[in-house]
């Protein structure tokens, strides 16, 4: 008996929850303090990138039994349904890490206005 089901319920879903909320949670705050176009696009790539998993999920169980029984699973190239998953999955994942530099790049650095001021040879 394999252990991989027991790994995978009782480890792995409860941390990819905790950090999907935290990252849910991270671009909330970010948008709602920058109040920048990036910071809003960057909450809606993080909010698609999470509700994808269980679409992604759904159409794996539920739209193959449809397709066979409407005669369109002939019609479809092979691997149609698992390309379709790697792009939904890259699509939103990619959008995240750019709206994620975009906003990186448009917070305004502090001014250092504590260096020392140069002595000028008057020690």
């Amino acid at each position: 008996m394999s252990s991989e089901p027991v790994f995978v319920g009782y480890v792995t879903i409860p941390a990819m929850t905790v950090v999907a909320l935290s990252a849910t949670i991270g671009a909330w705050i970010l948008m709602r303090s920058l109040r920048t176009r990036s910071s809003k696009w960057l909450f809606g790539f993080i909010v698609a990138f999470i509700s994808w998993v269980p679409l992604a999920w759904a159409m794996r169980t539920h739209l193959p039994e449809t397709l066979y029984s409407t005669g369109a699973y002939k019609h479809l190239p092979p691997y149609t349904l698992m390309w379709l998953e790697i792009a939904g999955f890259s699509l939103f994942a990619s959008g995240a890490a750019v709206c994620f530099l975009l906003v990186a790049l448009g917070v305004a650095r502090p001014n250092n206005s504590f260096k020392p001021t140069p002595l000028r040879g008057a020690a």
